[in-house]
């Protein structure tokens, strides 16, 4: 072998003893080739696998976003199944009734049926576009005249804008002294408003929602002779406070 063919010479010791090899030209540029392939190789596995994580995270996202609004949509139409039970009830009440409730109107006459009792509001303490309550009823559950009520909460807005906010249900007794207050759902109440909004009954609603809700009596002492609904909106604002008086659903339990 020639001197031009030879390119190098590494000598190293080992146990005493001098070992020499040599490296030749082509065996160079073939193992730096090699080399600088090996570590182009490495770079572009490292980009593809960065791309994949990436491609994996926006599909999760994607598949996420998807799973959301397929929810929305089942909720929808379970609203929409609300909505038009409510307005062939009240179809049926306009042909056969002659009257109509609306959308927390209280024209509608009170009356009694599967042992509950529907009652006329009383005029609403604050009342909004937004949202109203329709076809209200009560009933009695036991001898300690606990009730349990129901109702629906009516989207107002004529284009059907999704409404959210939170809903709680007062039973009171201010004509005693100290009144008497139960509050549904169970969260502090403080001179006559929730101590925090956001603990009541949430909703978002385009069309409407039934609610149901029960109010236990105290044990002892004067019993709650008023329900009311409050209705916040989701930044704080009291959007509707609608009263109903629930003395007769009392005297009928006294009576039988």
């Amino acid at each position: 072998m020639s001197i031009r063919d030879n390119f190098l010479t590494i000598i190293f010791k080992k146990t005493g003893g001098i070992f020499s090899f040599n490296i030749t030209m082509g065996i160079f540029i073939t193992s730096l080739a090699f080399i600088i392939l090996l570590n182009g190789s490495l770079v572009f596995l490292t980009f593809q696998c960065g791309n994949l994580q990436y491609k994996k995270s926006f599909l999760l996202k994607q598949i996420g976003n998807m799973q959301t609004e397929m929810e929305q949509m089942k909720n929808e139409i379970k609203e929409a199944m609300y909505y038009k039970k409510w307005a062939d009830n009240i179809i049926y009440r306009r042909l056969y009734a002659g009257s109509l409730s609306g959308q927390g109107s209280s024209s509608y006459s009170s009356g009694v049926s599967n042992n509950s009792l529907k009652l006329k509001p009383e005029s609403a303490v604050i009342d909004s576009a937004l949202v109203g309550i329709d076809d209200f009823q009560v009933k009695s559950l036991n001898l300690e005249m606990d009730f349990e009520l129901s109702f629906y909460l009516v989207n107002k807005d004529r284009e059907n804008k999704r409404t959210s906010g939170y809903v709680t249900i007062v039973g009171m007794n201010e004509d005693v002294i100290p009144p008497v207050y139960g509050v549904f759902p169970r969260i502090e109440f403080k001179e006559g408003a929730p101590v925090d909004y956001q603990e009541g009954l949430s909703f978002a609603i385009r069309y409407l929602r039934p609610v149901k809700a029960r109010i236990n009596q105290p044990s002892i002492g004067p019993k709650f002779n008023e329900i009311i609904i409050m209705v916040y909106s989701t930044e704080g604002e009291l959007i509707l406070k609608q009263g109903f008086n629930v003395e007769r659903m009392l005297q009928m339990n006294s009576c039988s």
